[in-house]
C-alpha cells in the first residue's frame, strides 16, 4: 500500500500549501519593501535639511569661536536612517562602508566634549571645517543627482519608484566622500548682553480701521468697495464679499491683523489652470505692482513655481529700504497665477520711525569674524523692530548669513537660507 504523502492528492495539497505560502510571503516581502522606500522617501530630504542646519550651526560656531550653551543637532531623520541601514543594505543590496549615518551623531558628541574644555582650540576648529566640508559633500551630491533626474528636493509620490535608485546613488557617492582626507581625518579626531530694544508701543486695531484697510486694497485692485461679511478671533479680522455670484471672478478673503502689522489676501474664486508664459505673468504682475507697491520698496526676490513642466504662479516679494537698512517689518510679497490673476497677497505694515541708536561698526563686525569667505554686509531691521547686521559669506561653496546685533556686536545666529535684500531686481 502507498504511503499517503506519495499520493497524488497529498501531492496536489502540499503544492497548493507551498503556492500559497510563497505568495503570502512574497506579498509580505513587497510590503515591507515599499514600507522602507517611503521610510526613505521622507527621512533622506528631511536629513538632507538638518545637515544644511547642522553645517549653519558648524559655522557659528567656527566663526565665533564659542559654542552656545544651548547647542545640540536637529537629527530625527538622519538617525532613522542610521537605524534602518542594515534592513535597506539587505533589501536593496547595497553596501553603506565606509560612510556611516551614525557619524552626525558622532560629531554632536565631539562638539559637547569641546564645550566642557570651555575654549576651542585650533585642532579643534580645523576639525569642525573638516566635517562642514564633508557635509557639504553629501549637500551637493544629493542636490546633483535630484537635479540629474529632473525630480523635486522633496521626493513626490509620484516619483516613489525612484527613490531606490536616488538612494543608491547618494550612498554611492558618500562612500566616495568618506575616502576622503577630510572625512578620514574628522573619523579619528578625538577632542583631547545687555540688549537695547526699538521699544514700540503697540495699539489695537479697531474694526473700521481694518475695514477700510481691507476695502482700500479691494479699490486697488477690483476698482470697487464691496459689503463685507466680518469674522474675526483675537489675532485678526477677516472680510469677504457678502453678495457674490457663484462663479463671480476677483473675489478675495482679506485678513488683517489687530496690531496693525499685516494684511493678508488671497484669490477665492477663479476658472481652471492657464497657460501664460513667464513674461506675460511678468506683464499682468507690473500693473499690481503699481496698484500696491509704494515707493522705495524694492524687488529682491522673483520666483517661478512649476507643476511638472508647467509654469502654475511666480511670487515677487519686495522690502522697503530708506538708503540706511533694509526693513523687514515693511515687506510686500504678491504671487500672480498662470491666468495673469493676483493669487495671493501680504504686506508687512510699520509705521514707527526707529531713532538710530548708536550701532557697532561695519567694521568691528569684520574684525571679529577672522574668517575668508565675506561677501557682502548689510543694515536690517528685522521683523522684532531690532536692529542687525547681516553678513553674507560664502563657506565651501553654500551661501550663509551671520546675524550679529548691531547694538551690541553679538553674532546672534547662523542662516543656512535667507534673503538676499541687497540682490534689487527689476522686471
Amino acid at each position: 500500500m502507498k504511503k499517503f504523502y506519495s499520493h497524488p492528492v497529498f501531492l496536489q495539497i502540499t503544492c497548493l500549501i507551498m503556492a500559497m505560502f510563497l505568495v503570502n510571503s512574497f506579498s509580505i516581502n513587497r510590503s515591507y519593501k515599499n514600507m522602507l522606500i517611503e521610510i526613505l522617501r521622507y527621512n533622506m530630504t528631511e536629513s538632507i535639511e538638518e545637515i544644511q542646519k547642522i553645517n549653519s550651526e558648524l559655522l557659528g560656531i567656527y566663526t565665533k569661536g564659542q559654542i552656545p550653551e544651548d547647542f545640540g543637532f536637529e537629527n530625527e531623520s538622519i538617525n532613522q536612517l542610521w537605524d534602518i541601514d542594515r534592513e535597506l543594505e539587505s533589501v536593496l543590496g547595497i553596501q553603506h562602508r565606509p560612510f556611516d549615518w551614525f557619524c552626525f551623531e558622532r560629531v554632536e558628541w565631539n562638539i559637547e566634549e569641546m564645550a566642557r574644555n570651555k575654549a576651542l582650540t585650533e585642532e579643534d576648529l580645523n576639525y569642525i571645517q573638516d566635517v562642514r566640508a564633508v557635509n557639504q559633500g553629501i549637500i551637493n551630491a544629493y542636490y546633483d543627482i535630484i537635479d540629474e533626474e529632473n525630480m523635486e528636493f522633496h521626493i513626490s509620490y509620484d516619483d516613489k519608484p525612484r527613490v531606490i535608485g536616488v538612494y543608491k546613488e547618494l550612498v554611492n557617492r558618500a562612500k566616495v566622500i568618506a575616502s576622503s582626507q577630510a572625512y578620514k581625518r574628522a573619523d579619528a579626531y578625538e577632542v583631547s548682553e545687555a540688549r537695547v530694544e526699538v521699544e514700540l508701543v503697540q495699539t489695537r486695531l479697531g474694526l473700521n480701521d481694518a475695514r477700510i484697510m481691507a476695502g482700500a486694497f479691494t479699490k486697488k485692485v477690483t476698482d470697487e468697495i464691496p459689503i463685507f461679511e466680518v469674522e474675526e478671533d483675537e489675532e485678526s479680522y477677516e472680510f469677504q464679499k457678502k453678495s457674490k455670484e457663484r462663479f463671480e471672478e476677483g473675489i478675495y478673503n482679506i485678513r488683517v491683523d489687530k496690531n496693525g502689522r499685516k494684511i493678508w489676501a488671497y484669490l477665492t474664486c477663479k476658472g481652471g489652470g492657464g497657460s501664460y508664459s513667464e513674461e506675460k505673468i511678468d506683464e499682468k504682475a507690473k500693473t499690481y505692482i503699481e496698484q500696491l507697491v509704494p515707493e522705495r520698496y524694492f524687488l529682491y526676490n522673483k520666483e517661478c513655481h512649476y507643476d511638472g513642466q508647467k509654469l502654475e504662479e511666480i511670487s515677487y516679494n519686495f522690502i522697503h529700504y530708506d538708503g540706511t537698512y533694509y526693513d523687514g517689518s515693511r515687506t510686500i510679497g504678491i504671487v500672480v497665477d498662470n491666468l495673469g490673476y493676483l493669487d495671493h497677497f501680504d504686506q508687512g505694515l510699520n509705521d514707527e520711525i526707529v531713532n538710530m541708536p548708536t550701532l557697532v561698526t561695519e567694521d568691528a563686525i569684520k574684525t571679529s569674524i577672522k574668517r575668508p569667505g565675506f561677501l557682502r554686509m548689510i543694515l536690517v531691521r528685522n521683523d522684532q523692530d531690532q536692529m542687525e547686521y547681516w553678513v553674507y559669506m560664502k563657506s565651501n561653496g553654500a551661501t550663509y548669513t551671520l546675524v550679529f546685533d548691531a547694538l551690541t556686536g553679538e553674532q546672534k545666529e547662523v542662516l543656512s537660507k535667507s534673503p538676499i535684500y541687497y540682490d534689487i531686481k527689476t522686471l
